[in-house]
């Protein structure tokens, strides 16, 4: 009911407005609400990159590895477990704090690719472009300049093995306990990568397929994580090799879907 009558006339009834509702303040919310804010910050007068997140811890990284005993630091920015004898490089736990460092290089890279070229550029050529459309081009964008220099690595370390003319090769020579430098990193850096695409999806605005989404970056996670500690890394460069060839057709359709212009039908009800 809006509205009464009062001595014969109409009055309207005040409306019931709903509260605003309250940001959430629990501190999970806090943390993450933070951490998207600070992926990268830029002062707004100047146009600088100052220190945002990824770019202050690793700052902090950077300055205690010059000023404490390297051996404590060099894990975070050089390949560990490096073998003398024959040059190779096997596994270990001092593995992880090289994937943690390239997880914060691509949270900054990331946001200042999306920030200052790709969004820029869709403003610019797009017929209609809009806040959510930007963002889901520049994320695309992204995507697809990632996923294609990993498919160029990863084929050449194919085209460089056995098993680039024989699939069967790539059971061979297990445990695969040892590699070259060019292919542990590539390794670490993809699964830093995948880690990453956790960790963004997780804090940034959720959407409706999050949870198909997790559930990719989750198994891709898992696999790229079992085939390196099982020393099965051969089986997991093909695996990498058509999954990322798989994601540049996949994000190339999402970019020409926000670049298109809006069909007649769509048209014809903005007009209306």
């Amino acid at each position: 009911m809006t509205s009464s009558v009062v001595n014969g006339a109409i009055k309207p009834l005040p409306s019931r407005r709903q509260k605003p509702s309250r940001p959430p303040t629990n501190l999970c919310s806090t943390l993450t609400t933070w951490l998207v804010n600070n992926q990268i910050r830029i002062l707004s007068q100047s146009r600088l990159l100052t220190l945002g997140m990824p770019l202050t811890v690793l700052s902090a990284l950077a300055i205690t590895h010059f000023t404490v005993p390297q051996e404590y630091t060099r894990q975070f920015f050089t390949l560990s477990h490096y073998n003398p004898s024959n040059q190779l490089y096997s596994k270990g736990p001092g593995d992880w704090p090289f994937v943690f460092t390239w997880v914060l290089i691509f949270t900054l890279l990331r946001a200042v690719f999306m920030r200052f070229l790709f969004t820029p550029f869709f403003n610019h050529f797009a017929p209609h472009p809009t806040r959510r459309s930007a963002t889901r081009f520049a994320e695309q964008a992204w995507n697809v300049t990632y996923y294609s220099i990993s498919f160029l690595v990863g084929l050449h370390i194919v085209r460089g093995s056995k098993h680039w003319n024989d699939i069967r090769e790539v059971w061979s020579d297990y445990p695969q306990a040892e590699a070259d430098m060019l292919f542990k990193a590539y390794y670490l850096v993809e699964m830093a990568f995948w880690a990453q695409q956790i960790f963004v999806l997780n804090i940034e605005a959720r959407r409706k397929d999050h949870w198909q989404m997790f559930t990719h970056h989750l198994v891709t996670c898992t696999l790229i994580f079992m085939s390196y500690t099982y020393n099965q890394t051969k089986v997991g460069n093909v695996f990498l090799c058509v999954l990322d060839f798989s994601d540049i057709l996949l994000s190339v359709h999402s970019l020409a879907a926000q670049t298109a212009p809006p069909s007649p039908e769509i048209s014809r009800l903005i007009c209306v």
